[in-house]
Formats: C-alpha cells, sequence, structure tokens
C-alpha cells in the first residue's frame, strides 16, 4: 500500500516539472506562428501552447460483483498535447455492512496510477484508460462451517475502461465502465463522473 501511495505521489510531483521544462525548450518551437503588423511592418509571433494541461474530476456509481456496493472517488491526470494522459485515482466502495451476515465483502479502497489515451469529436471526447494498483478490502465475516473470521486484504489490481464526456459551462460531465481484475474478484463498475 505504501509503495502505491509513493508511487502516486512521485508521479503527482514530477509531472509538473516536465510540464515546466516542455514549456522551456518550446520556445523554439514555430509550429504556431501568427503575423502581425505595426505601422506597416510585418512580425511573426509564436503562440506557445502548453505541453500538459492538468484535469480533475469526481465520480460515483457502483461495483456489480461480490457485493462491492455503491463507490465514488478522485481522479486527476496530467494530459498531453498529443491527448495521452497520466495520472492517479482513488475509488472506495462500501461494500456489505457488518450487520450482514452472508458470503460477501465489506468496504474497499482501489488507489494506483493510470494512463489512457482520449479521442477528442466535436461534441464529445472518448477515452481508453488502463489503471492497477493496491486493492484494500474487508472480508465480512462468514456465518458457515467452517467459520470464516473478518479480515482486512491488500492485494494488486487491474483496471482497463472506457469513458465518454461532453463538455459543460463549469466543466465536464462524463460516463466510465470499468473492468477491474483482481485475482477471484473480478468486478464490472459503472462510474458518472464531474470535471473541472
Amino acid at each position: 500500500m505504501k509503495n502505491i501511495l509513493l508511487l502516486s505521489l512521485i508521479l503527482i510531483a514530477v509531472s509538473p516539472a516536465l510540464t515546466l521544462s516542455q514549456n522551456i525548450l518550446s520556445n523554439s518551437d514555430t509550429s504556431g506562428i501568427a503575423n502581425t503588423s505595426m505601422e506597416g511592418k510585418h512580425f511573426a509571433t509564436i503562440e506557445h501552447k502548453p505541453f500538459a494541461v492538468w484535469n480533475a474530476q469526481m465520480f460515483i456509481g457502483n461495483g456489480f460483483n461480490y457485493e462491492r456496493g455503491i463507490g465514488f472517488g478522485v481522479r486527476g491526470n496530467f494530459e498531453f498535447s498529443n491527448t495521452l494522459f497520466v495520472g492517479v485515482s482513488i475509488v472506495y466502495h462500501i461494500g456489505l455492512p457488518k450487520s450482514v451476515k452472508t458470503d460477501g465483502y465489506g468496504p474497499s479502497v482501489f488507489l494506483g496510477p493510470e494512463i489512457g489515451k482520449r479521442i477528442v469529436f466535436s461534441s464529445f471526447t472518448a477515452e481508453i484508460v488502463c489503471a492497477a494498483g493496491q486493492l484494500t478490502y474487508e472480508k465480512t465475516p462468514v456465518y458457515s462451517i467452517p467459520y470464516i473470521a473478518q479480515g482486512t486484504v491488500e492485494t494488486f489490481f487491474i483496471s482497463p475502461g472506457i469513458g465518454v464526456t461532453t463538455r459543460t459551462e463549469t466543466g465536464s460531465a462524463g460516463i466510465h465502465l470499468r473492468y477491474v481484475v483482481v485475482k477471484d474478484l473480478n468486478m464490472f463498475g459503472l462510474y458518472f463522473s464531474i470535471g473541472i
């Protein structure tokens, strides 16, 4: 868990430095040149495009396997000029309440970095993404023979997915489908997002 959190923090810390260095290097980029005039003289001005932009989203949805239940979380990423993006996400699912005496799973947290590609259309943006990291969940007690006690489990997960977002007056709104691959605990998740 500590290694995944450290990797995510390093990713967030390094990305602004990469953005700054690329902007410095881009001073020699003449890909965007516009002509301006002053007193009959023409000058060439360079239009600088940012190397990366920061995106953030809040989302809520549901996990449909192994009693994951309602889930919510946040994600942040840097999107580069070629629409590739890297970032980090954290999702919390409430799972089954402790009072439920059945074979299910309690609260769970998915934390890890993600990488993907966005495809921009005229009225919406599609994305392909893959996240990976640490899943921490509580296993609810099973009242059976033999008795299975409750406990916290940490394991690795990988989560490919697709999504569609559209711009709004204040940011963006979207819908996202994820398939979480965990040993013996695969899960489909459907989420709705609001972004800035």
